[in-house]
């Protein structure tokens, strides 16, 4: 009997082999990786639609979606969306009269012409939206977004938006402790929770005591603080939950969408770098070369030693296949073969 444990917070299973069990382990991946990415795709998607639902709230401050898949199959919110995007306000596009599918595929005709004037390429039909589908669903406003934004200059000169909003972030957090590889790995930086609080301490340092963010804080309470002060004083609506931003690796998309957000309310131009915040940099490298100092080879050797002790028959591997198992993170999930 195989036991395999997704961790919450890792890409890892885990695999208890009981004294009962037969056959080899590596037999038992194919199947194991198969129903992990399928749960990752599902974990992926419904953080997207959350994400994505509440930038069209944004967008759209006459209207709510209730449900993405569903509010833009007549059309009409799709052309009020793009109405506002596009800040055609002399002209607006009108939506049918009739209440019939041809009614409603027309709206979506109107909504997608318009699109194609920025992106002719975006290959979404008028079917998949009718009909709802979920991914090309996502794929149109995904394309929106990226279209509409502020960083579609750049992306017109083939900055990507993730290299714009990478760029834009170590700009920014420069000289702050604690986000020193935001450009080695980005999405990875924001999983402590400090990347924004140093953007929003670099624009209004009276608004929160990074030190205190750095010592005091986990990164749950981090998030809640930091997500609170863009809302309230910068205009940024909550796109993520928290919970979203604890996992080992966020969605790319989601977390681009919240930061093209904030980088349109805010500017390119970066304030210097606050004296306080230097010295805390100094302080801190200072702590961890003291602390990397302490640590002796016999530390090291006996800290390896208890690992290795505390294996238990538990074994892991990281899933690498599949586009879907590097981009998110399920709930924990049981399954007995």
């Amino acid at each position: 009997r195989i036991q395999i444990l997704f961790e919450p917070m890792s890409d890892i299973i885990f695999i208890e082999e009981s004294s009962d069990s037969n056959g080899s382990l590596l037999e038992k991946q194919e199947s194991f990786m198969t129903l992990k990415v399928e749960s990752l795709a599902l974990v992926r998607e419904k953080v997207q639609k959350k994400t994505f639902s509440r930038w069209c709230d944004m967008s759209l401050p006459d209207c709510s979606i209730d449900d993405l898949y569903q509010d833009f199959r007549t059309g009409e919110k799709l052309l009020r969306l793009v109405n506002v995007l596009s800040d055609n306000t002399s002209h607006p596009l009108q939506p049918e009269r009739g209440n019939m599918e041809i009614h409603h595929r027309q709206n979506i005709a109107r909504a997608l012409a318009e699109l194609e004037k920025v992106d002719p390429q975006h290959g979404i039909s008028i079917s998949a939206i009718y009909e709802g589908n979920p991914k090309l669903t996502l794929a149109l406003v995904w394309h929106l977004i990226l279209r509409f934004s502020h960083l579609h200059g750049n992306m017109e000169r083939g900055i990507t938006a993730e290299i714009h909003c990478k760029e834009w972030c170590y700009n920014y957090t420069d000289g702050y402790a604690g986000v020193d590889d935001i450009q080695k790995d980005f999405l990875g930086c924001w999983v402590n929770g400090l990347v924004l609080p140093a953007i929003i301490n670099r624009k209004r340092p009276d608004l929160l005591d990074y030190e205190d963010f750095y010592y005091n804080m986990t990164p749950h309470q981090r998030f809640e603080e930091a997500f609170d002060l863009c809302e309230r004083e910068f205009g940024v609506p909550k796109l993520l939950d928290v919970e979203d931003m604890e996992r080992m690796k966020v969605d790319d998309m989601s977390v681009v969408t919240y930061i093209m957000a904030l980088n349109k309310k805010l500017s390119d131009d970066i304030p210097e770098l606050p004296v306080v915040i230097a010295e805390l940099k100094a302080k801190v490298n200072k702590e961890a070369e003291e602390e990397d100092g302490a640590s002796t080879l016999d530390d090291i050797y006996e800290e390896e030693s208890s690992e290795d002790e505390g294996g238990g028959g538990m074994f892991a591997f990281e899933i690498g296949a599949g586009y879907e198992a590097n981009r998110s993170i399920v709930p924990t999930i049981s399954h007995e073969v």
